[in-house]
């Protein structure tokens, strides 16, 4: 059924461009490493989290249950990026 491919499509370039963008901001300028951020960790291992979960061979994408944990997986992993980029604003190093 498309509707169950379209949700997981969405959600998996939702969690590609929150990865890319934590990724770009934090990983790339070594934030991570020299400014002891935390978040940005939380939230990649988050995001791995989710995309297992999708990618899983046995995992049944018909089933709500495992849409709703996705998405409250990625919905706390954009937490802790948004967190982390607001905590880089207010405390620039």
């Amino acid at each position: 059924m498309h509707v169950t491919s379209d949700k997981y499509s969405l959600l998996s370039r939702f969690i590609n461009i929150f990865f890319a963008l934590n990724a770009t901001l934090f990983y790339a300028s070594r934030l991570v490493i020299n400014g002891g951020y935390w978040f940005p960790l939380v939230a990649a291992a988050l995001f791995l989290i989710a995309e297992g979960i999708m990618l899983w061979p046995w995992t049944d994408l018909k089933s709500n249950k495992v849409y709703l944990t996705c998405f409250i997986v990625t919905a706390m992993g954009a937490y802790f990026t948004v967190a982390s980029i607001l905590y880089w604003i207010q405390h620039p190093t």
